[in-house]
């Protein structure tokens, strides 16, 4: 796009594009179906114009909304990678500091190096594992107080449930489905290799596919439920059929070698995780909180219904 008249300001243009309004005509005018092409064809399309000082101080205000967007995915980018380095340090020396890290004796297992008084162990010695149910067919069986989780309803990116279905009591009974306690850690059994590295935290009691493995601790005294969540969240399972389709099976995850460190470590660890992904989430609820107002103000300032005179402030 190309300015032919000095009453525009380009940034203000830039933002007048990104309406709904400008992005429907647009889309009206494409071509293709798995790539689109925007018509030569498309219309003049007339946009609000207003005086040259009030372009220039609309794109003052979404352009700072929009650095601050930017800025706070900076944060989660950076805070994401704190956490790989910290998964790292914390499951080779333990929740020791950097400078405290060269004091601490290590033993070489079959898994790497890792404090002498941690123990090695079969994943089968300390959880229970077990699938879910065939999710059930039919309009009939939806709409119920059941919550039912899917492998699609897992974030791979927050390792969240961000929804789930609800199945009605007669679901339950006719498929024989079995109800998994809040807080077991739900993992995909099969599917694409992306999928297999889902993992999530049930929020609530609710019935799983079949797609899913549940796991729990067995002895609470012995591991604890968060620390084994962040232990499966590092371990990759992903095992290849001959045809190419990755899939587990309940062998294949209990035979998996895992570090058991002593209780107090292990709720140590997994509280400063934890602390981190607290943080991840703050910041992902801020840019969430961010991107609607960008979009509120590109609507409320392109249209008139805001103008920036009456913005005493902008504060972000």
């Amino acid at each position: 796009v190309k300015l032919k008249s000095n009453k525009l300001f380009k940034d203000f243009v830039f933002f007048v594009l990104q309406t709904n309004y400008v992005q429907n005509i647009i889309k009206n005018y494409t071509t293709g179906v798995t790539i689109k092409h925007a018509s030569k064809s498309i219309p003049h399309i007339k946009i609000p114009l207003p005086p040259l000082s009030e372009q220039k101080n609309i794109a003052y205000v979404l352009s700072t909304i929009q650095e601050a967007i930017e800025k706070t995915d900076a944060v989660i980018k950076a805070t994401k990678e704190l956490k790989k380095s910290l998964m790292k340090h914390l499951f080779t020396y333990g929740p020791v500091s950097i400078k405290d890290a060269e004091n601490v004796k290590l033993k070489q297992t079959e898994i790497g190096q890792m404090p002498e008084d941690w123990e090695v162990v079969r994943l089968g010695e300390v959880i229970e594992i077990s699938a879910g149910g065939s999710a059930p067919q039919g309009d009939k069986y939806f709409g119920g107080s059941n919550p039912f989780v899917r492998v699609s309803h897992i974030d791979k990116e927050t390792y969240k449930i961000f929804e789930c279905d609800y199945i009605t009591n007669e679901a339950v009974k006719v498929y024989k489905l079995k109800k998994f306690p809040k807080n077991t850690i739900v993992f995909p059994k099969s599917g694409a290799t992306i999928y297999l590295e889902k993992r999530a935290l049930l929020p609530f009691d609710a019935y799983i596919v079949s797609h899913l493995f549940g796991v729990n601790s067995k002895q609470s005294e012995k591991l604890d439920q968060l620390f084994l969540f962040y232990i499966l969240i590092k371990i990759k399972f992903a095992k290849e059929k001959g045809d190419g389709y990755p899939t587990l099976n309940i062998p294949d995850v209990v035979n998996k070698f895992i570090p058991l460190p002593p209780l107090p470590i292990q709720q140590k660890i997994a509280e400063i995780l934890s602390t981190v992904d607290e943080k991840i989430q703050a910041e992902e609820n801020k840019k969430k909180a961010l991107q609607e107002l960008f979009k509120s103000m590109l609507h409320n300032l392109m249209s008139g219904k805001i103008r920036v005179k009456d913005l005493k402030e902008v504060s972000i």
